[in-house]
């Protein structure tokens, strides 16, 4: 799972993930990767955390897996990286997260930095030859992480940093397996000079909502200045997977069960056995916490909630807290 898991994208169609925090595994699927050229996980994560990110030297150091079950063709993909390189490519030359396929015109995918020949700076959504990739200027801070996303609907390829959406260009791709590397383009070179972590491949399209909550999952002080907002100041995310009732935010507020609530055979949003609880309406059934750490007065807030309602009753609390004082909840 996702180190520090406060935020969760769904991981549907989620086809290779590769948090490299403390080995080369493939986490969602079977093409676990292998460390070359004495590469290894010795950085400082985007959460300060020591040994866990990968560090590459830019010349020789990269991973190579197999890109069994990626996505081909002109299929709809998404591509994620957490980013901190030492330095931009030279003038023509790229300095490559992530890439796959065959070395044919249109029938690779990658994301990486590209500095072009008038000495722009900036990122690009490989294919595979210069004409069938897509470029935007871009400076990414190299002293801090940066979130990137690339995203391709069949037709059209976007590029989105921390977040938010910078770029698109129509472009026809027909991506073909073959090679998949990440720290190098697939015929080991182009090479990436910094930090590299979490790297997510999807088989869909993500959209800006889910783009910008991977984007948010780091530590403010060690993301660069941000075109989307800074981190979401969340204070407590409970997710109810397997019952879990713990805060999965920064305070220690635990949830306890009162009366018969219970999340045993209910199915969460996304479909997950024992992801819900379930409440019998004027029975006395809640979860109860303290409140302890979150925001008082008439100081800004946002709660959410999904839910499923068995029927609508005419005044029913999903969440609250404060006091039974007016105005005081």
């Amino acid at each position: 799972s996702d180190q520090n898991g406060i935020r969760k994208v769904t991981n549907n169609a989620l086809v290779a993930y590769y948090p490299l925090s403390s080995n080369a595994k493939d986490y969602a699927g079977t093409n676990d990767g292998a460390l070359n050229g004495g590469a290894a996980i010795t950085g400082n994560s985007r959460f300060g955390i020591t040994n866990q990110a990968i560090v590459l030297n830019g010349t020789t150091q990269n991973i190579s897996a197999s890109d069994t079950g990626l996505p081909t063709g002109n299929s709809s993909r998404t591509i994620c990286s957490w980013i901190k390189p030492n330095s931009f490519p030279a003038a023509n030359a790229y300095a490559t997260f992530v890439s796959y396929g065959t070395q044919l015109n249109g029938q690779a995918s990658g994301l990486g930095l590209y500095t072009n020949g008038s000495g722009v700076e900036g990122l690009s959504f490989m294919a595979w030859g210069a004409g069938d990739s897509f470029f935007v200027p871009f400076k990414v801070n190299t002293t801090t992480w940066t979130h990137i996303c690339g995203t391709y609907n069949g037709t059209n390829a976007s590029i989105f940093v921390n977040g938010k959406h910078i770029g698109s260009a129509a472009k026809t791709w027909n991506t073909n397996l073959g090679t998949f590397r990440i720290g190098s383009q697939i015929n080991n070179l182009h090479y990436f000079n910094g930090s590299l972590s979490d790297i997510r491949i999807y088989s869909r399209v993500l959209n800006e909502g889910e783009i910008n909550e991977l984007a948010q999952d780091a530590s403010p002080a060690l993301v660069g200045a941000s075109i989307s907002s800074g981190a979401t100041g969340l204070l407590g995310q409970y997710s109810f997977e397997n019952g879990n009732l713990t805060n999965l935010g920064p305070l220690n507020n635990p949830l306890t069960i009162t009366g018969a609530a219970t999340s045993t055979g209910i199915n969460g949003k996304d479909g997950d056995t024992n992801g819900a609880y379930n409440f019998a309406m004027a029975s006395g059934q809640y979860l109860n916490s303290t409140s302890n750490g979150l925001p008082l007065g008439n100081g800004p807030r946002t709660l959410c909630a999904w839910v499923k309602p068995d029927k609508l009753p005419s005044n029913s609390i999903i969440t609250a807290y404060g006091t039974g004082s007016p105005n005081a909840a």
